[in-house]
């Protein structure tokens, strides 16, 4: 199964040091245009792009200035809405994979104040500095899967910023990325382990709107269900 091998490939702390930062250096230089701060004069200007950029880092989790994507609705969970915070951006990105976002598309529209600073604060800053500060955030946001001399600054940052002291073990770091990533695999193990027939119908949406989102969201919905049925 995929989840599983994720989680033992998340774990096997000796190959993570066997394979260092190449991989992930590899990647941002041909998948996200490089990274200024360690390429300095050599960066080329000329391949920075805002909406690319920013589309490709969602491809891998990893959002940076704005979130884009979709959520069950608790009303209907047969539905799943857009959740975005701004029509024209998403028009772009829909439109850089050929897709045409349609006026009868149902988007959700938050947190405006902060799209208005934002942007106006994208708009002073030059394309290296953005480029710097989006690579950065996606280093940040997989650090946890890189070496431990990278984890551990890191954990120094985590502890200016956050308070937090130490790093959570590797179990729970890895059994959390499992299931961000593929919580509906996960959850549907979970249930069909643990949940008897009528539980499994109840998920199923064949009894209730609420318990059904157990069974799109993934394995924390699954359990909190689990505990409520018994």
């Amino acid at each position: 199964m995929n989840a599983r091998r994720m989680y033992a490939s998340c774990v096997d702390e000796d190959g993570i040091e066997a394979e260092g930062i190449d991989t992930i250096l590899s990647f941002v230089n041909t998948e996200l245009g490089g990274w200024p701060i360690l390429q300095g004069s050599t960066w080329n200007n000329a391949t920075f792009n805002f909406s690319r950029i920013l589309l490709k880092l969602n491809e891998y989790w990893s959002s940076v200035l704005y979130n884009i994507g979709t959520q069950i609705d608790s009303k209907n969970s047969s539905f799943q809405g857009i959740r975005f915070d701004f029509l024209g951006y998403l028009r772009e990105f829909y439109l850089l994979a050929n897709i045409t976002l349609l006026d009868t598309d149902i988007v959700t529209v938050s947190e405006l104040e902060y799209l208005r600073n934002v942007s106006l604060i994208i708009n002073q800053q030059s394309s290296l500095t953005l480029q710097n500060y989006m690579v950065w955030r996606f280093m940040m946001s997989q650090a946890s899967n890189m070496p431990k001399h990278f984890r551990t600054i890191r954990q120094q940052f985590d502890k200016v910023f956050q308070g937090i002291n130490t790093e959570p073990s590797r179990a729970i770091v890895c059994g959390e990325y499992v299931n961000n990533i593929m919580g509906f695999a996960v959850a549907k193990l979970y249930i069909n382990e643990y949940f008897d027939q009528n539980a499994r119908n109840q998920l199923n949406g064949e009894q209730t709107q609420g318990e059904n989102i157990a069974d799109n969201g993934g394995l924390k919905e699954a359990f909190f269900v689990r505990c409520s049925i018994r």
